[in-house]
């Protein structure tokens, strides 16, 4: 790409993304997924979905920019040449998507359609950066796209992502009950929203464990596993991570289980765990 591309060209790409501001990769991802392909990548969606609304004022322009690319890089060129090995690499990953969804139903207690319900669709995507992945809905269908990440295909390349769409609808219904941790928030991050932090706090730290369990990795293992979350500022996952072994031993539902931790945080504690991980940080 960067043999074909001239400066100028590279130059009108950067402008029109600082012309329509820095939006979520989700927003790009939805965009690529609702065009109709090459040559002319024209969006063709259900204008009632509510998963891509206003997807065409967010990005005016863009399939004829995105069409001018196809042609200045000479994707068919290169997608004809690197195809085999994609598929290769793709094709490492496809038997494990079904195991980390059975994996995820058996351990968030989900009825055994959750998933069969929904029409889903895996990819790995090599050119993303690693250990970066991206859950995109669009006209009811899920996506789970994934960039690398280092050790072999394993279940546990597809828990994030798949985890998203557990706890999202969970994190959207209890929303009011985010309000008593937003000192919390405040604290933790100047850039990411309670939901962010709620929803990712749930997401990574369930991720770890389903991970560990993978894995068979020790207590210790996974709880440094999780603090490399929190210093990112997921100031919910301890709290998350200490009420497992409550929930294991339960037979609550994941939704229930949710409510339970958000309910029962002791905003004091954590702000005194927090005070004390900066400390120990600097």
């Amino acid at each position: 790409l960067k043999k074909k591309l001239d400066t100028a060209f590279i130059s009108k790409i950067r402008r029109y993304k600082n012309a329509t501001g820095n939006h979520s990769w989700a927003g790009w991802a939805r965009y690529a997924l609702l065009t109709n392909g090459p040559p002319y990548f024209k969006l063709e969606y259900d204008s009632l979905a509510t998963d891509v609304k206003g997807i065409e004022s967010r990005f005016p322009g863009l399939s004829e920019l995105v069409s001018e690319f196809y042609v200045r890089a000479d994707i068919p060129f290169l997608w004809n040449t690197y195809l085999p090995a994609y598929r290769s690499m793709h094709e490492k990953f496809k038997p494990y998507a079904n195991q980390a969804m059975l994996d995820i139903l058996k351990y968030c207690r989900l009825n055994e359609n959750h998933f069969a319900n929904s029409i889903i669709h895996v990819q790995y995507s090599p050119l993303m950066s690693h250990f970066t992945a991206q859950q995109a809905t669009v006209n009811g269908e899920l996506w789970i796209i994934f960039g690398p990440s280092e050790g072999e295909p394993s279940p546990a390349s597809y828990y994030h992502e798949a985890l998203h769409d557990v706890v999202d609808p969970i994190t959207e219904q209890n929303q009011a009950r985010l309000t008593r941790l937003e000192e919390l928030f405040r604290l933790a991050s100047e850039k990411e929203t309670s939901y962010e932090i709620v929803n990712e706090s749930f997401v990574r730290t369930i991720d770890i464990v389903l991970s560990g369990k993978l894995l068979g990795l020790s207590a210790e293992q996974v709880f440094q596993n999780m603090l490399n979350e929190y210093k990112l500022g997921f100031i919910l996952c301890p709290a998350i991570l200490e009420s497992i072994a409550e929930y294991e031993k339960s037979d609550v539902s994941f939704s229930s289980f949710y409510v339970n931790v958000i309910e029962n945080i002791d905003i004091q504690k954590e702000k005194e765990r927090w005070n004390r991980h900066q400390r120990a940080s600097h």
